[in-house]
This record gives structure tokens, sequence and C-alpha cells, in this order.
């Protein structure tokens, strides 16, 4: 299934994911690194703002083709929703929108304090 992104979004769902160590070595040269956590076989990679660390500056994937699976499936995977669109298409109300942002920065905010300790 192919998603298509909403006109407003810069990037909202890219924020952290973890690589696995093989990954990152094939793929560093192209990341935009600020800081990176290290959690047991994974390498988790951050941007400026914990957004991912392979966003251009346009809020574009330099590594689209070589994407991992968690960043195929967001989207259309109901437990990676867009916050911007269902994952029949349909674009979210304001208030639909502001929910699923906030419940996939709680997340991510947990996910980061956790991997931080």
């Amino acid at each position: 299934m192919t998603f298509n992104c909403h006109p407003n979004c810069k990037a909202d769902c890219c924020g952290p994911v973890p690589f696995s160590r093989s990954e990152w070595e094939c793929l560093k040269d192209r990341a935009g690194v600020h800081e990176i956590i290290e959690d047991g076989d994974y390498v988790v990679p951050l941007g400026v703002g914990a957004m991912c660390a392979f966003l251009d500056e346009e809020y574009f994937c330099r590594i689209y083709a070589d994407r991992p699976d968690v960043c195929r499936k967001y989207g259309v995977d109901p437990s990676l929703p867009c916050p911007w669109m269902k994952p029949n298409g349909k674009p979210r109300s304001v208030a639909g929108h502001k929910r699923a942002q906030r419940e996939i920065n709680r997340v991510v905010d947990a996910t980061l304090a956790r991997l931080r300790k």
C-alpha cells in the first residue's frame, strides 16, 4: 500500500528511528547527526529537534529508497499513525491531527527518555 503525505506535513512522522549497526554503517555517511544514542544492537541517530537524522533541510528523506521497514509502515500501520492522514488516506480533522500529534510526541519523548538512561 502506498501513502501520500498531506501538503502541510513537515516530516511529522520522521522522529527517532533505530537502525541495526550494519544498517547504520551502510547509511551513516548520508546522515545529518546531532546526537547518537546506542542501545544494544541498535544505533538511534538524531537530527536537530530529535527529528530523523536522514532528513534534509526541505524535509525530504536522504535514504528514501533504502529506508527501514518502520519508515515504510508509517501511515499504513495502525500502530504508526500519520498525524495528518487517516490510514484510509483521508485527512484528519484539526482535532484529530492534534490528538494524533500529541500521542506521537508522548511516545517519542518516553522512548528517548528510556534510551538516554
